[in-house]
C-alpha cells in the first residue's frame, strides 16, 4: 500500500513554490505521479454557475459555468493558469507530472480532482476570497482523501517522527488508515490518546488496539496518555509534536460538524489555522 498518486493545489494568489518543493519530494520517495491542480474563477460567476458545469481533466485551463461570463476576464484568467501550469511543469522534477486547471472556484476543482490522487496537498487559506483562494476545512470534509495541510513556508516533511492525535472515532481510525504509507516509513510514531475522567487504562483498550494494529503494519509505534487539556487540544498536540521533534500530525478531520467546531470551537478548525506542522487529515 502506498500513495501512486498525489494531487498538489497550487494557488493563484500567493507563492506555492515551497509546498510544491514538499510534494515533489513525497512524490519522488512514493515513486508517485504528481499532479498540480490550479483554479480562479471569474467574479461574475455565481454559485447557481457551477452546479451543472464540467471541468478540465486534462493538462490547460476550462470555463466551468453556465452562463459565460465577460470573455475579457476568462482570457486574461486562462492566460495566466496556463504560465501556472508552466511553472509548476519546470518544478516538478524528472518524475511523471500532469497540470490540470480550470476558470472555476479553487475548492471545487480540487475536491473534484480528489477522484484522480491517493493524497492531496493544501495550503492554508490566507484570503478567505472564493474566487481566488481554497478553503482547506471544505477539501478535508468532501474530497473523500486524505489531506495534507502545509503550513506557509514549509518546503519539506520527513515525517520521521510523527504524532497521532489517536481518539476511538471514524475520523481518528480512517486517518491512522490512510496514513500509513509515511507512518511505516517513520523512525517513531508517538500515540497521543487525551483521557477522560475517570478513564482507566487496560488490556481492552481501543488507543492499545490502535497500537497493535500500527504494529502489526510495521509501524514502530509508542503510546501516550495524557488527561484531557483544560486549554485546546490542538495546542496540546503542537506542543506534543514540538517536544517529540515530529513534523507530521496525523489526526481525524471534523468529528462533529464543521458549523459545531465554529460555535463550540474544534481541533480540525484550530489545526487548520494554527498550526505551523504539516497536518493529515481524514474525514
Amino acid at each position: 500500500m502506498g500513495y501512486a498518486a498525489i494531487l498538489v493545489h497550487v494557488d493563484a494568489d500567493a507563492d506555492s513554490d515551497p509546498r510544491l518543493r514538499l510534494a515533489r519530494e513525497l512524490a519522488a520517495r512514493c515513486d508517485a505521479t504528481l499532479i498540480g491542480a490550479g483554479a480562479w474563477a471569474v467574479q461574475s460567476l455565481g454559485a447557481g454557475d457551477i452546479a451543472g458545469g464540467e471541468d478540465q481533466g486534462s493538462d490547460g485551463a476550462d470555463f466551468v459555468g453556465g452562463e459565460e461570463p465577460d470573455k475579457p476576464q476568462v482570457e486574461e484568467i486562462s492566460a495566466w493558469l496556463d504560465r501556472l501550469g508552466n511553472h509548476f511543469r519546470s518544478n516538478a522534477g524528472d518524475k511523471q507530472v500532469e497540470w490540470r486547471a480550470a476558470v472555476d472556484f479553487p475548492t471545487e476543482f480540487v475536491v473534484r480532482q480528489a477522484r484522480a490522487a491517493d493524497l492531496v496537498i493544501v495550503g492554508p487559506d490566507r484570503t478567505g476570497d472564493s474566487y481566488r483562494s481554497l478553503d482547506p476545512g471544505t477539501v478535508v470534509i468532501q474530497a473523500g482523501r486524505p489531506v495534507l495541510l502545509v503550513p506557509s513556508g514549509v518546503d519539506s516533511l520527513q515525517a520521521r517522527r510523527i504524532l497521532v492525535g489517536w481518539k476511538n472515532a471514524r475520523e481518528a481510525r480512517r486517518a491512522v488508515r490512510d496514513a500509513l504509507p509515511l507512518l511505516r516509513r517513520a523512525e517513531e510514531v508517538l500515540a497521543l490518546h487525551f483521557a477522560e475522567t475517570g478513564w482507566q487504562f487496560d488490556s481492552g483498550s481501543d488507543v492499545e488496539d490502535a497500537a497493535k494494529y500500527l504494529a502489526r503494519h510495521d509501524v514502530k509505534i509508542r503510546v501516550k496518555i495524557e488527561p484531557q487539556p483544560k486549554a485546546g487540544t490542538a495546542g496540546e498536540l503542537i506542543r506534543a509534536a514540538k517536544e517529540q521533534g515530529a513534523d507530521l500530525i496525523v489526526a481525524g478531520g471534523y468529528g462533529r460538524s464543521r458549523l459545531g467546531e465554529f460555535i463550540f470551537g474544534g481541533v480540525t478548525r484550530e489545526l487548520l489555522a494554527t498550526s505551523p506542522i504539516c497536518c493529515l487529515f481524514s474525514h
